[in-house]
C-alpha cells in the first residue's frame, strides 16, 4: 500500500535505481536504468536506457501540540458519582470536550475557554461502563478511556 505522499515512476518493465543524491534546493536526484517503453518512460533505445528522476523538496509544517497541553486525564470519583477531566494548558484557547459511551452515544459535551495552568471540568455519571473523553484543541484531538465500575 502506498503512503499518502508517494508516487510510482517508470513503466511496465524493470526500473533499477543505481545512485541517489541530494540537491542544493533540498530535493533528490535518482539515477538508474529502465527497460520500459511506457508509463513515465518512452523511447527505449535498446535493452535498457539511463533514466534520471528529480524529486522536489517536500515542505512539511507540523505544530507541536505537546506544548499546548502537557497533561489530560479522565477520572471517576466514586463517592460523588461524577467524572472529572483535568488538563494542564500552557496557552489560552477555546476547546471542546466530548464524552461518549462505548456505543458512541454522546453523554456530555461542553465548549469553553481554557486558561494557562490547571483546568478541570466535572459532570455526574451514574452508570458503569467504558467511556471515552475527547478534548479538541486547535483541530488536534486528545483522547482518553475511562472504565467505571461501582
Amino acid at each position: 500500500m502506498m503512503g499518502m505522499y508517494s508516487s510510482i515512476t517508470g513503466g511496465s518493465g524493470v526500473e533499477l535505481a543505481e545512485s541517489i543524491t541530494s540537491t542544493s534546493d533540498g530535493g533528490t536526484i535518482i539515477l538508474g536504468y529502465s527497460t520500459s517503453n511506457d508509463g513515465d518512460v518512452s523511447g527505449n533505445h535498446g535493452a535498457s536506457d539511463l533514466i534520471m528522476v528529480k524529486l522536489y523538496p517536500f515542505d512539511i509544517k507540523v505544530k507541536d501540540y505537546s506544548k499546548d497541553f502537557e497533561e489530560f486525564y479522565l477520572n471517576y470519583d466514586i463517592s460523588k458519582r461524577e467524572v472529572f477531566a483535568t488538563y494542564n494548558s500552557t496557552t489560552s484557547s477555546i476547546v471542546v470536550f466530548d464524552f461518549f459511551d462505548i456505543t458512541g452515544r454522546k453523554i456530555y459535551s461542553k465548549k469553553f475557554q481554557v486558561n494557562p495552568g490547571n483546568n478541570r471540568i466535572t459532570f455526574p455519571l451514574n452508570n458503569n461502563g467504558v467511556y471515552f473523553g475527547n478534548l479538541m484543541v486547535n483541530n488536534h484531538l486528545f483522547s482518553k478511556k475511562l472504565i467505571v465500575h461501582n
